[in-house]
């Protein structure tokens, strides 16, 4: 594992190379608050820690699967720039924010989205630099991008999707106007 890490960290610079944008329709003034290759570059045994879990035979029920190759190498970014690897948007008005979780403690963490279509979503905060979690206020919009990279097949057979977010963009209320 640790051999692992210093392999990962020596290649910081190739993994935010490869992600692009797939926020669409961004109004002026968007904010990106959280881009995946950025928090990998800060927390490397992450990224070493799912690559171990996908190539260990011993546990064929846990992780992800690989079709698309290791998590944040470059052919995984391939297959998500490209399209072969299935992604999901999430893009709205925030309605509410919240604290979701047992102990009620910590920054809020959580916002309820509503679509254009009348829908509404809650999905987590994802963010690179604490002091953007001032931008989840009820009334701005959020575009949140996903990868649905498949995990192992489960004994019954079933082939379950981890949601990875990619990208998260904030605009302020004036802005999305």
């Amino acid at each position: 594992m640790k051999r692992l890490l210093q392999l990962i960290s020596g290649r910081r610079s190739t993994r935010a190379s490869v992600q692009v944008s797939l926020c669409s329709h961004l109004p002026q003034g968007a904010k990106r608050v959280y881009w995946l290759s950025e928090k990998l570059d800060h927390d490397p045994e992450q990224l070493a820690q799912t690559h171990a879990l996908t190539k260990d035979h011993s546990r064929p029920y846990m992780g992800l699967a690989g079709k698309y190759g290791l998590f944040a190498t470059a052919s995984w970014w391939q297959a998500v720039n490209s399209g072969r690897m299935p992604t999901r948007r999430v893009a709205g008005v925030i309605s509410r924010v919240y604290r979701a979780g047992q102990d009620n403690s910590g920054p809020v963490n959580t916002v309820t989205v509503e679509r254009p279509d009348g829908s509404s979503e809650t999905i987590g905060i994802y963010i690179n630099d604490q002091k953007d979690r001032g931008y989840f206020v009820p009334g701005n919009f959020v575009e949140i991008i996903y990868a649905l990279d498949d995990c192992k097949p489960q004994p019954d057979g079933r082939v379950e999707q981890a949601e990875i977010a990619l990208e998260v963009v904030v605009a302020s209320k004036t802005a999305a106007a």
